[in-house]
């Protein structure tokens, strides 16, 4: 008797793939740690023909421990590198409540092949960090500081020299001037 081997699972565990192409893009090699824990979550709701209608809110990331404003950032992030396109833009219009909807870029649309738009992306060139003027006085000031250290710290208020020597501590002080002048 010959066996009859299923070829579709009926029963199957949902998953992420997380290629290597993908791991090794400069996309998402720079994004931030909470955009790349964002777009695993993106892509959980991803049922095999929904990319493109993928609901997902700034709100809805405090289920994985991301602040709205952090979520917001991280959306940002995601769209500028090409991992997700918006569909439809977020509206609070007549008293509904509409989220933005997603298209995970590395998946298909239907019959139209994943667009991989990650792949494309560069890093913009940085600018060259300037020091403020601020910072550059404060390390001048330091490092005069350092050069010359003051030999014979005197108290403004009293008028007293102390000179250290050891851990004996002498204090010299000046004779106070006559009301006569």
């Amino acid at each position: 008797m010959t066996k009859v081997r299923k070829t579709r699972y009926t029963d199957y565990e949902r998953w992420v793939g997380l290629l290597h192409y993908m791991l090794k893009a400069p996309a998402w090699r720079t994004a931030t740690p909470s955009a790349k824990a964002l777009l695993i979550d993106v892509w959980q709701r991803y049922n095999g023909s929904n990319n493109g209608d993928i609901a997902y809110s700034v709100r809805e990331a405090a289920d994985i421990g991301l602040h709205r404003n952090t979520a917001g950032k991280a959306f940002a992030g995601l769209v500028e590198r090409g991992f997700l396109i918006v569909t439809r833009q977020a509206a609070f219009t007549m008293k509904t409540r509409e989220s933005r909807t997603y298209r995970v870029t590395a998946l298909p649309v239907g019959d139209t092949a994943a667009t991989k738009n990650f792949m494309s992306w560069t890093p913009s060139p940085a600018a060259p960090k300037s020091r403020t003027r601020s910072l550059s006085r404060a390390s001048q000031s330091l490092h005069r500081d350092r050069q010359r250290p003051n030999r014979f710290p005197h108290s403004p208020s009293t008028g007293t020299l102390l000179i250290t020597m050891g851990a004996e501590k002498l204090v010299v002080g000046r004779a106070p001037r006559s009301p006569s002048g």
